[in-house]
């Protein structure tokens, strides 16, 4: 069964908000962690908060869960993320580079290029639609960084 409910993108500074949730704070830059399928998943927000205090070269250990985790920040929303006890690195990164949407898995996924130019070109206020799989999508573009993405089907 698909939810109807509308998800709010952004292209410079991704936020996500729900009907049920809303973010704490939305003007903070999110950061995620790209899982082995490729996918990104969100980091929490109070974790967004630490990481966004880091600048280049910058190393912080945080426990979570049962875990020790080391964040190194690489470059400008880039970094690395490695369990101490594992020593599995991920990479982590904010997302800043093209239009995403937030799978049903949480995990962030970047549009095909082809809307990604829609969604450039698209003036404030204009939409589309468009099919994915079996269901059928609406598109309306908020501000210059910012649009909503209804599910129709």
């Amino acid at each position: 069964q698909n939810d109807n409910h509308s998800n709010n993108y952004n292209h410079s500074q991704y936020q996500y908000n729900d009907d049920q949730k809303q973010n704490d704070d939305t003007t903070q830059t999110k950061w995620y962690w790209k899982d082995d399928q490729g996918g990104y998943n969100p980091i929490d927000g109070w974790l967004c908060k630490k990481l966004n205090d880091l600048v280049i070269g910058d190393i912080m250990k945080q426990k979570i869960k049962n875990s020790i985790y080391e964040f190194k920040i690489t470059n400008i929303g880039r970094g690395k993320q490695r369990n101490t006890k594992s020593n599995k690195t991920r990479e982590i990164r904010t997302a800043t580079y093209g239009w995403y949407f937030e799978g049903n898995d949480k995990s962030l996924k970047p549009f095909n290029d082809k809307l990604n130019k829609r969604l450039n070109s698209l003036q404030i206020g204009g939409s589309f639609t468009f099919n994915f799989k079996t269901n059928k999508y609406l598109i309306t573009k908020l501000t210059k960084n910012t649009a909503k993405q209804k599910n129709l089907s």
